[in-house]
């Protein structure tokens, strides 16, 4: 009996593995039936007047009612990070102050040159002034150096202005 008892287990064990999955493929036939079935328009109609149907948004054919009134005040943001105007207020601030850097800095490139253009040394310092560095050349290099502080400023409120889906339109019209 022993001997008889694996192959017998084996030869249950295939039967039983094969009938679930020929009955499982005829268990559905309607499902197969329905994959395949092509709707029209008028079985679209019919399911969405049962309410089958739902379509999101207004029809394309339907026209507004009424248009959107135009706002009367302005819009309020969670937070100064949403807000547009105080970003192009940030960006005319910085606008103003780059301005003001690059003109110093401009100046002293051109009275630099003229100094080197002059035969004749001048002697003195003027004391009367604020001192931008200990020569003429040093003092430039400062300049530029505040020149790239704006720079990098700008740079970062772009970014800040990009992470809070702000159109970059708004700062390149405050900046002009």
């Amino acid at each position: 009996m022993h001997r008889y008892f694996l192959p017998l287990m084996m030869a249950l064990a295939i039967t039983i593995a094969a009938v679930p999955a020929h009955s499982a493929e005829e268990a559905y036939p309607a499902q197969e039936q329905q994959r395949r079935r092509v709707w029209t328009n008028e079985d679209l109609e019919e399911l969405q007047a049962r309410g089958l149907i739902s379509i999101v948004g207004p029809a394309a054919d339907a026209a507004p009612a009424v248009a959107p009134a135009a706002p009367t005040e302005a819009p309020r943001y969670n937070s100064r990070m949403e807000d547009p105007a105080w970003y192009a207020d940030q960006t005319a601030e910085l606008q103003a102050q780059l301005n003001e850097r690059m003109t110093a800095l401009a100046l002293a490139r051109q009275n630099l040159a003229q100094a080197r253009s002059l035969r004749q040394a001048t002697g003195g310092i003027n004391l009367a002034e604020a001192n931008a560095g200990i020569t003429p050349e040093d003092g430039l290099v400062a300049l530029e150096a505040r020149v790239s502080e704006v720079q990098s400023r700008f740079d970062e409120l772009a970014d800040l202005a990009r992470r809070n889906y702000i159109p970059p339109s708004i700062l390149r019209l405050a900046a002009v």
